[in-house]
Formats: C-alpha cells, structure tokens, sequence
C-alpha cells in the first residue's frame, strides 16, 4: 500500500511536467525585428492637451508678415521592440484628402529615422505660407507607410473618440489657412481712433508696438487704444512726410480715425 501512495504523487507530477511541456512547445515565436507605428498624438494627446486627435488646424492670420513658414513636429511611436539600428519610417501624402499643393503650401519627406534604441521619431511637415491661404483653408492629409521594418496594424477602436468619430493612428491631417478677421469689439468708436479695420492695418500696429497679433484679436483697454493710435498716427504721418505713404492693399492710403488728432 505504501508504494502505491507514494507512486500517486509521482505520476501526478510527470503529467505536469508533461503539459508544461507541450504548452511550452506551442508558444508562438514573435519575430522581434518588426514593431507597429502610429501617430502619438491620436493614442497619447498632444502635449499640454488632454484629447487624442488626429488633425489639427493652423493659421498664420496671427503671425506678422515677416514669418512665411512654420515646421509642425508630428512625433510617430512605436508599439513593438526598439532597434539598435536607426530604422526607415516611411510617409506618403493621402491625395484623396488633401487640398493643399506640394511645394506651394507644404513640404513633407517621404521618410524619417526612427534613431537606434528610440521609441519616437517626428515628422516635419513644413507649411508655406502662400497668398493663397487668405483665400480660404487647405488641408494636407499623410499617412504611415509599412516596411521592411515597421507594420501598422494598429486601429481605431471606441475607447478613442473625437467628437463623433473614431480616430486614425496612422492618418493625420493638417488644415492651415492664413485668414485674420475683424474682432467684434472693433466698432465705430474705434474707427473713430484707429480708422477702418484692415488685417494690414492690425500687422502695422503689432509691428510698431512690439505687441502680439493675438492681442489685437481681444479688447485693449482705454490706455492702449490711446496708445495704439498715437502710435500708428505718428507712423503715418511720417511715412507721408517722407514721400512714402502706407497703403492698404487696394491701394489706397492708410489712414487713423477723426478722433486720433484729439489725443
């Protein structure tokens, strides 16, 4: 009897090893030379915001004048192994869902590196700011691109909303228009001071009072509409002393407002 119990155990344990075995035998091998790529910002949020997304809208209407480009930094991830080697990623121009010209408004590469033992590379898409864009916006749309190294089976799926749809991770789409409107505090009191509003008009000021296009874009205060006038008053009238008057882009003079000369 007592072989028998002690022959019990054994042969539990030879069935286990057993199993294990088999289990073991069975594991898929994962091939670690390929990893997927996708867009961070559609999974991750882009820096200092809290929602996933996978388009985003620039304008230069904000800019002065001077500034004719901007490089937006798109960083790609991986999912998957690092590399020791520096790595292709390839991108390719969606043509479907792009209304923006190659060269006129944009430049892309076709690939970037994704340097050895990085999980992140960027995408530098330049956007040209052509006379077009204060026509209306353009949208340049570009996606991740399979390799030799990189696949990108990675999809929407619920858990990544934005408003009413499911997110791209390896679709990414830019609008950029170059579009500066009239803010609604700009009434008849202030052309009074500051002459009609003209986006050209708004640029001199930022540029003549060392201040941001942005600021225009809300109310100033009392002291800085006096301020404001005094200066583009001064400007225009030495411009115009000098033979070389500022004109607007219709070719007529710029001009302050009846109340500029009270102040």
């Amino acid at each position: 009897m007592m072989k028998k119990y002690l022959y019990m155990p054994v042969l539990a344990c030879c069935i286990l090893i057993s199993l294990v075995s088999c289990a073991t035998d069975e594991l898929p091998v994962f091939d670690t030379t390929i990893s997927n790529i996708y867009f961070e910002w559609a999974k991750e949020g882009r820096e200092n915001y809290s929602q996933t997304l996978d388009s985003i809208d620039v304008t230069f209407a904000l800019e002065l004048p001077s500034v004719t480009d901007t490089i937006i930094n798109v960083p790609v991830k991986i999912l998957g192994y690092t590399s020791e080697m520096d790595r292709d990623v390839n991108i390719s121009v969606v043509t479907s869902g792009t209304t923006a010209v190659e060269g006129v408004h944009y430049e892309i590469p076709s690939s970037v590196v994704m340097p050895a033992d990085s999980v992140r590379a960027y995408v530098p898409v330049t956007l040209k700011r052509d006379a077009s864009l204060k026509d209306g916006i353009v949208s340049l749309k570009f996606q991740l691109v399979e390799n030799e190294y990189f696949k990108t089976a990675i999809f929407s799926t619920e858990e990544y909303y934005n408003v009413n749809r499911e997110l791209s991770f390896t679709e990414f789409e830019i609008s950029f228009s170059d579009i500066l409107t009239k803010p609604a505090y700009w009434n008849r009191t202030f052309d009074g001071y500051l002459g009609n509003w003209t986006a050209k008009k708004v640029y001199l000021i930022a540029e003549l009072a060392g201040v941001s296009v942005e600021k225009l874009t809300v109310t100033p205060s009392i002291q800085e509409l006096f301020a404001f006038t005094r200066i583009l008053r001064d400007h225009l009238k030495a411009q115009q002393l000098a033979g070389t008057p500022v004109l607007e882009d219709d070719g007529t003079e710029m001009a302050v407002g009846p109340y500029a000369a009270l102040i």
